[in-house]
């Protein structure tokens, strides 16, 4: 009888300790999922088009018309001035995603699609604004054609790209390459 004791408790305990280890596996699982979810909605954020407000098209006339002086800022002005801090933040946020991928670049460690800080669509590739001068403009445009020439980026990542990302990452720098091309373009009439 004790035997059939001493069989009977082995029993639960060895099922005590699996149902331990699937639970610690599975919030193990669990945690995983949640990181990686997390991590798929910060780089979603990052790479989906965020629509930036544009100043209206036509402003409806003022309840109570008052004479605006010097020192009042118009209302488009206001706009314009916001717009553009939004986008600085968001030119920050971007900056500090590519030194994280230029921080993998230089640990050797390989590069997925994901890695790579890609602009967002409604943002130029060159990140100028209507408020910098001539000289910032060209910085920004020459600092722009170094890091997504397609033959500059080969350079930088093109060892370290995932092998089934390579194509899939050649054709978004050559896309984003072609729309800073046509920000040069126009640029070149500004200047």
């Amino acid at each position: 009888r004790s035997f059939d004791w001493r069989r009977q408790h082995e029993k639960q305990k060895r099922e005590a300790e699996r149902d331990a280890k699937r639970k610690e596996d599975a919030e193990k699982c669990r945690i995983s999922a949640e990181e990686e979810q997390k991590k798929r909605r910060e780089q979603d954020y990052f790479n989906s088009s965020h629509p930036l407000p544009n100043p209206p098209s036509s402003t409806p006339p003022p309840i109570h018309s008052v004479p605006q002086s010097r020192s009042t800022p118009s209302l488009n002005g206001i706009w314009q001035s916001k717009r553009v801090e939004m986008l600085d933040q968001l030119h920050k946020i971007w900056e500090a995603k590519w030194n994280v991928a230029a921080d993998l670049v230089k640990d050797g460690k390989p590069i997925k699609y994901v890695d790579i800080p890609w602009i967002p669509l409604h943002s130029r590739v060159s990140w100028i604004n209507e408020l910098d001068d001539t000289a910032t403009k060209k910085k920004k445009i020459n600092k722009a054609m170094l890091r997504w020439h397609p033959d500059k980026f080969v350079a930088l990542f093109g060892g370290l790209l995932v092998e089934e990302d390579k194509e899939k990452a050649l054709e978004a720098v050559t896309e984003t390459a072609a729309r800073l091309f046509k920000e040069v373009e126009d640029a070149r009439r500004l200047f």
